[in-house]
């Protein structure tokens, strides 16, 4: 790991520059008094990492990359986050997966919360005003590149936290494409690791569903033989890759090859 020291305000940082993902199996605890709905991204977990007023390593022993986080929603909820800090050795620097959001009663007369794995918690600053958490998201769209953020740092943390089979399916792909393309673009855009050229465009991306890998060539209407599954784009081809199916790597790679040699998406 980096030496660098992990404050509210370093998590700040990360967030405003495109280094926050959230992790593709993240968990909203509805029996933690969550009474927020807290879904969105940008709207509302974006804001709560930016204005975290208490920090600890995660003392669990399976969360070696983790932390938790104190931070109050603009609607007097206060909220547990819990993320990873994954190392990104090129930038000396971290890359945060948003792993968890729960809601935490706190006490109106001791302004203290109980928490099941650091004891009695004192509230250090008071929940914003919406006009203050809407500044906060203002920030972070100003910052934010797309929806995406950028890098091979990115890409390993999100295939990292992946169960065994996905993790195995992706990380092999993401391993094709670095072989093949020397010169890739990696990227999480919309939660999903995305594959491109630079000044070419995007000509791959990858979404998780419960029974398969999704693998989508955004220009394989033009690839040879085109991947088997069009999807509702005209130019779109996609392969699914279940559990415990043996990889075509000769087609992948060929595939691979052909999708970066043209105009991608977005080019």
């Amino acid at each position: 790991m980096n030496h660098i020291e992990v404050s509210p305000g370093y998590i700040n940082e990360l967030v405003l520059s495109n280094q926050a993902i959230r992790a593709p199996n993240y968990r909203v605890d509805k029996k933690g008094n969550l009474r927020l709905g807290l879904r969105e991204w940008g709207a509302d977990l974006i804001p709560a990492l930016m204005s975290i007023f208490w920090l600890k390593k995660d003392p669990r022993a399976d969360k070696t990359d983790g932390w938790v986080g104190y931070s109050f929603h603009y609607g007097g909820e206060a909220l547990r986050l819990e993320f990873d800090l994954k190392d990104d050795p090129k930038n000396n620097s971290y890359v945060l997966v948003f792993t968890a959001v729960e809601g935490k009663e706190v006490d109106p007369k001791s302004q203290k919360i109980e928490d099941r794995d650091f004891g009695t918690i004192k509230i250090t600053k008071g929940k914003p005003t919406e006009k203050e958490w809407k500044k906060l998201i203002r920030q972070y769209q100003k910052s934010r590149k797309n929806y995406e953020s950028d890098g091979e740092a990115a890409v390993k943390a999100f295939i990292d936290c992946l169960p065994s089979w996905q993790r195995a399916v992706v990380g092999t792909f993401d391993q094709l494409v670095e072989k093949e393309v020397p010169d890739v673009r990696r990227a999480i855009k919309w939660h999903a690791p995305f594959y491109g050229v630079p000044d070419n465009g995007w000509f791959a991306q990858i979404n998780l569903l419960s029974k398969y890998v999704k693998i989508t060539f955004l220009r394989g209407s033009e690839l040879k033989p085109e991947p088997p599954i069009p999807i509702n784009n005209k130019e779109a081809r996609c392969v699914h890759i279940f559990e415990d199916e043996n990889l075509n790597l000769d087609q992948l790679k060929n595939w691979i090859k052909q999708a970066s040699s043209i105009s991608g998406w977005l080019a």
